[in-house]
């Protein structure tokens, strides 16, 4: 058990760090509020009394989680001016070192994803990080293209900066679930460097 937390601030801390952690460890479908509790060191009733149910405990972890990885991602493409192919390869080297460091946040979102699925908050939630996510990553694009770091999109195939942020994220995402079920593929480096490249292409950024 955890130590007990005293606060209404330090007690929510708790219940979010114990909640993640058990989640991400064992999964939704297998976590109990009274595990959940245990691990906190506060009451189950003090869960029920912030959350109301595990679906609501699960949607708070989920709005906590979804909104550091935007930020993540935020601050990956907002620095310095650079080209859009200097852009692309942030996004990929921050789902690699992600990968490596912190696996248990793609395996929060892919539980998040299965519980979208059948759950309409969810559900609205996860599209509202993908959204913003592709927001993100198509105006890094757009920004340099505007200052004339490559051809304007659609001068060699016709696709659009949204499409080619979305295929980007759809690959990487997917990548990034093929590695939390088979770990031990060792052409999953080969899989992003593939991504990046093909993005890279289509923006006309390289050859």
């Amino acid at each position: 058990m955890g130590a007990r937390a005293t606060t209404s601030t330090d007690q929510q801390q708790a219940i979010f760090e114990a909640a993640y952690a058990c989640l991400a460890e064992r999964g939704y479908a297998h976590v109990s509020m009274r595990d959940i509790a245990r691990r906190a060191g506060v009451v189950l009733s003090q869960l029920h009394y912030y959350y109301q149910s595990k679906d609501g405990l699960f949607l708070h972890v989920m709005r906590q989680v979804t909104a550091r990885h935007l930020e993540d991602v935020r601050r990956h493409l907002a620095g310095p001016a650079g080209t859009v192919h200097d852009k692309v390869t942030a996004a990929v080297e921050l789902f690699r070192s992600k990968l490596r460091s912190d696996p248990a946040l793609f395996r929060l979102l892919f539980d998040f994803t299965s519980l979208a699925l059948w759950n309409t908050r969810a559900r609205e939630e996860l599209v509202r990080l993908y959204s913003d996510v592709s927001d993100l990553v198509e105006q890094a694009i757009l920004v340099s293209k505007a200052e004339g770091h490559a051809p304007p999109a659609g001068d060699r195939n016709g696709i659009s900066p949204r499409v080619v942020a979305r295929l980007l994220l759809t690959t990487l995402y997917g990548a990034a679930l093929q590695a939390m079920v088979t770990p031990e593929d060792a052409e999953m480096a080969e899989v992003l460097a593939g991504a990046e490249h093909m993005v890279l292409r289509m923006v006309g950024a390289q050859d």
